[in-house]
């Protein structure tokens, strides 16, 4: 029999990539323009910042929706399983300073492991906190880091060219396209590992839900 508590997921997990690989491609566009135009004037960097928060936003959206699903799923699948965090760091979890350069790995670790088929007869049936950590995840947050320290090194750079302090070895003119650099290609890269891990936790949940009876393909 179907597992009948789990809810649909796909339809988010597709919204979701479509808005992800928007908001890679917005973050890498950004970028790129500062890299081939230079600093901007102010009507201009007010614009692409109104490009940038038009893809992010969504995508936040999008990606708090599917994994707001995506959680009650696997506590569905793997009932007997407890998450180390609260619900409530779904969301904090990707603001609060020193949390979230760990929490929102942790949350999504702990629903690839309770979603992916394990020992039980529906999911995982052991301890999370001593469970083996998805190579994916843990390579696209790597990258997820990364890029977010690029964007920063690049937004100091190219607000006041000083970005190691009072003290630095290297020119603005070549600091900056090279953080640039950096971060368009860690944004694609990011994003595309977003897209893997969302798609695989969503087709291990849509494998849950098929019945034991039918083939899956």
């Amino acid at each position: 029999m179907p597992v009948r508590s789990l809810r649909p997921i796909r339809a988010l997990g597709t919204t979701a990539v479509v808005l992800l690989a928007v908001s890679a491609v917005a973050s890498a566009g950004m970028s790129t323009a500062y890299l081939v135009g230079g600093e901007p004037h102010d009507r201009r960097s007010w614009l692409l910042i109104g490009l940038y928060t038009l893809a992010h936003v969504p995508a936040g959206i999008a990606v708090l929706g599917w994994l707001s699903r995506a959680r009650a799923n696997a506590y569905a699948i793997s009932p007997e399983c407890f998450h180390r965090y609260a619900a409530l760091f779904m969301v904090a979890g990707w603001f609060l300073p020193v949390a979230n350069l760990f929490v929102p790995k942790g949350i999504i670790d702990d629903i690839w492991v309770a979603s992916r088929p394990g020992h039980g007869p529906r999911g995982f049936g052991g301890d999370l906190r001593t469970a083996r950590r998805p190579a994916l995840v843990r390579t696209w947050w790597l990258a997820y880091l990364a890029m977010n320290a690029a964007g920063g090194a690049a937004a100091r750079v190219m607000s006041s060219g000083k970005p190691l302090g009072s003290i630095t070895l290297v020119s603005k003119d070549v600091l900056a396209p090279a953080v640039l650099a950096a971060h368009v290609v860690l944004a694609l890269v990011a994003g595309a590992l977003a897209i893997a891990v969302v798609l695989k936790i969503t087709a291990f949940q849509e494998i849950a839900r098929v019945p034991e009876t039918e083939p899956v393909t």
